[in-house]
C-alpha cells in the first residue's frame, strides 16, 4: 500500500465516521485524528476533505480529546498553507481558492454593500479583479458619477472597468481602484437604490485574500460558549411539536463589540459561501439579537436598517451556530402569526441533525417572535429545485410536523409515510416527490393561528385597489390613502409630527388601503384599538422591528378586518 493511498483511505475513513456517534466509533475517530496530525497532504481533495471534516468534528464534537485534536487538526492546516504561501508562487495553490480555507483566495461578485464593507474591513486584502458588463455599459455608469467635462476620459477609446478607472484615476493598484469606484458611486448618488443598481449592473468581481485567520472558514465563529459534547446531548426527539414550544432563555445581553462581531461573522460566512441575505447584508447592528438554546446551539437574529425594510412583512434573518461554528443561516418572513421561513445548512455539516437544528430554530421563532403558523414554499423541497427534489428533502419537513396545504396531497404523503414504515428499503418515486412541490407545507401549532392567507393576497389587493380607483396612478392612491389614514389616527398623533414619521405614515399608507376599502370596516375602532394602531404604524421604521411584528400580532381588531377582506378568499 503506497503512502498516498493509505492517507486517502484514513481521510475518506474520517470523512464517512464524523457523524456516527455510535459506540466504539469515537476512538477510531480519535486514531484517525491522531495519525492524520503527521499527513503530507500533497493531495488538494484530501486536504479540502480533512478541513471540512475538521470543521465538523469543532461543531458536534464526540467528546474533549475529538474537540482538542480536530482544534489541532485546523491549526496544521494553517501551518501547511503558510509554508505553501512562503516557499510557492500562487500558482501552485490556486486549487484552493474558492474553499474559504483560511491563506486563500476567493473572487466573487457581491453588492455594493458587502463589497463597500469587504474593503473598509479588510484594505489591502481587497482588490478589483475583473467585470462582466460591456465596455459601452461601462462608459455610460460612470458617466452619471463623473463631472460631463471630463467626456473624453469617460467615453473615448474601448476600455473594460480596470483600464477606465486606470485612466481616471491614473493608478494601477487595483485595491485603489476599488475604493476610488466605490468611493465615487457614493458621493454622487442620491438615491441609494439606483446606486445599487447601477452597480450590479456593472458586474463587478473582488478578490478577496483571505489572509486574517479569523475571517475564514477555518477559524470563523461567534460569540465563546461552553462546549457541548454529544455525548451528553439529548436523546432522539419524539414529538417535534413538543420540542418546538418549549420554553427558551431570554437573549443573551450584548455590548456593542458583541453585536458588531456577530453581524461580521454572519457577513463573513456568507460571503466565504458566494452568498448573501438582505437581514444581513443590510442589518442593523444595534438590533442583533443572540440566543444560547441547548444541545450547544446559538442563534444570531438580524434585522434590517428601518430603509430597507418591508412594508407588509418582516424580514427577520438568522444564522445557526453549533459550539460557535458557523453551521447553517436563512430567515423568516413574519406576518401575525404566520412565518415562511427556510433553512440552509452548509454542506460540510449536513451530517448532523439537522432535524434538531431547525426544531430550535422554529422553536425560537415561535417562542420568541410570536410564529405559531411555519409556512415552506415549494423550492425548499424541490420545486425548480434538482437538490432538493432528489435529496428527499419533503420528508425532512414531514419528520417535523409539516404537512402539505393541499388536501390531496396531504393525503398521498400519508399513503407514502405508511409505505416508507412497512416496505423495507422504500424509497418515494421521484413522479410522487414533484407531485408534493404543488403545494406549500405548514406547521400549525394552534389552530386559531392568523392569518391563514399570505401577504402577498394584501400586494395583490394594493395594486388591484390603485388600479380601480385611481386608473394606476400611484402617487394619487397614496396621497389618498395618507389623507385617510391621518384623519382616523390624528387624534392620537403626536402633536406635531416631524418629516420622517410623515413619511412613515405615507410609506404605510399603501397596504392600509383594505381599511378604507368600505367605511364599514373603519367605523366602530375604540380609542384604543386606534392608538394601538398608530403606535403600529410608527414602528415600522423605528428602532427594532421586532417592536412591530409584536405590535401587528397584537392588534386584533386590525386582524378582524383583515381577515374579513382575505380570510375567505384564499382556496
Amino acid at each position: 500500500m503506497t503512502g498516498l493511498y493509505k492517507w486517502k483511505q484514513e481521510v475518506e475513513q474520517l470523512s464517512s465516521l464524523k457523524g456516527n456517534y455510535t459506540p466504539g466509533v469515537v476512538q477510531q475517530k480519535i486514531k484517525l485524528l491522531e495519525r492524520l496530525v503527521f499527513c503530507p497532504f500533497i493531495n488538494t481533495t484530501l486536504f479540502k476533505t480533512y478541513h471540512e471534516s475538521l470543521l465538523f468534528l469543532c461543531s458536534q464534537p464526540d467528546n474533549s480529546r475529538v474537540y482538542q485534536l480536530a482544534q489541532e487538526g485546523l491549526e496544521k492546516i494553517k501551518t501547511i498553507i503558510e509554508k505553501k504561501i512562503k516557499r510557492y508562487p500562487s500558482s501552485k495553490h490556486a486549487s484552493l481558492n474558492g474553499t474559504g480555507i483560511y491563506g486563500t483566495e476567493l473572487v466573487c461578485s457581491f453588492s455594493y454593500e458587502i463589497a463597500r464593507w469587504l474593503s473598509d474591513n479588510f484594505g489591502n486584502d481587497v482588490s478589483l479583479h475583473s467585470n462582466n458588463s460591456n465596455t459601452e455599459q461601462v462608459s455610460k455608469i460612470l458617466g452619471l458619477f463623473l463631472p460631463g467635462m471630463e467626456y473624453q476620459e469617460i467615453t473615448q477609446t474601448n476600455c473594460n472597468l480596470q483600464q477606465r478607472v486606470q485612466k481616471l484615476t491614473g493608478k494601477k493598484n487595483k485595491t485603489a481602484s476599488l475604493r476610488w469606484l466605490l468611493d465615487t458611486m457614493k458621493a454622487d448618488t442620491k438615491k441609494e437604490t439606483l446606486r445599487n443598481v447601477l452597480y450590479e449592473q456593472l458586474q463587478v468581481y473582488i478578490r478577496w485574500k483571505l489572509k486574517q485567520p479569523f475571517y475564514s472558514r477555518t477559524f470563523l465563529r461567534s460569540l465563546p460558549q461552553k462546549t457541548v459534547y454529544q455525548e451528553e446531548a439529548a436523546p432522539v426527539i419524539k414529538n417535534y411539536k413538543a420540542f418546538v414550544r418549549k420554553k427558551i432563555k431570554p437573549p443573551v445581553i450584548l455590548t456593542p463589540a458583541d453585536q458588531f462581531l456577530l453581524l461580521n461573522v454572519a457577513r463573513t460566512s456568507l460571503a466565504l459561501l458566494y452568498s448573501e441575505t438582505d437581514p444581513v447584508t443590510f442589518g442593523d447592528i444595534k438590533t442583533v439579537k443572540y440566543f444560547n438554546l441547548e444541545n450547544g446551539i446559538s442563534i444570531a437574529l438580524y434585522t434590517m436598517e428601518p430603509s430597507k425594510r418591508f412594508t407588509i412583512e418582516s424580514y427577520i434573518g438568522y444564522m445557526a451556530f453549533k459550539n460557535s461554528v458557523p453551521v447553517a443561516y436563512g430567515g423568516g418572513w413574519l406576518f401575525g402569526e404566520r412565518c415562511k421561513i427556510g433553512i440552509n445548512i452548509y454542506p460540510a455539516f449536513r451530517a448532523g441533525n439537522s432535524a434538531l437544528l431547525f426544531a430550535s430554530i422554529l422553536g425560537l421563532y415561535h417562542q420568541y417572535l410570536g410564529a405559531k403558523r411555519f409556512v415552506v414554499k415549494p423550492y425548499q423541497f424541490g420545486k425548480n429545485n434538482p437538490d432538493g427534489l432528489r435529496s428527499g428533502a419533503f420528508w425532512f419537513y414531514y419528520k417535523l410536523g409539516f404537512r402539505p396545504t393541499d388536501e390531496i396531497l396531504q393525503n398521498i404523503a400519508t399513503v407514502e409515510q405508511y409505505k416508507k414504515q412497512t416496505i423495507p428499503k422504500y424509497k418515494t418515486p421521484l413522479k410522487i416527490l414533484k407531485q408534493f412541490t404543488g403545494s406549500p407545507v405548514e406547521l400549525v401549532l394552534d389552530k386559531k393561528a392568523f392569518p391563514s392567507f399570505d401577504a402577498s393576497i394584501v400586494s395583490k389587493f394594493i395594486t388591484h385597489y390603485a388600479i380601480n380607483n385611481f386608473a394606476g396612478n400611484r402617487q394619487d392612491a397614496r396621497q389618498y390613502c395618507a389623507k385617510k389614514l391621518i384623519n382616523i389616527v390624528r387624534k392620537t398623533l403626536p402633536k406635531k409630527l416631524t418629516p420622517y414619521q410623515l413619511e412613515i405614515l405615507n410609506s404605510q399608507a399603501a397596504w392600509f388601503a383594505v381599511l378604507f376599502a368600505s367605511n364599514e370596516k373603519a367605523a366602530g375602532w375604540t380609542a384604543t384599538e386606534i392608538q394601538q394602531l398608530t403606535r403600529l404604524l410608527l414602528s415600522k421604521y423605528e428602532a427594532d422591528e421586532i417592536n412591530y411584528v409584536n405590535y401587528l400580532r397584537q392588534h386584533k381588531k386590525l386582524w378582524q378586518v383583515l381577515n374579513a377582506s382575505f380570510g375567505k378568499s384564499i382556496k
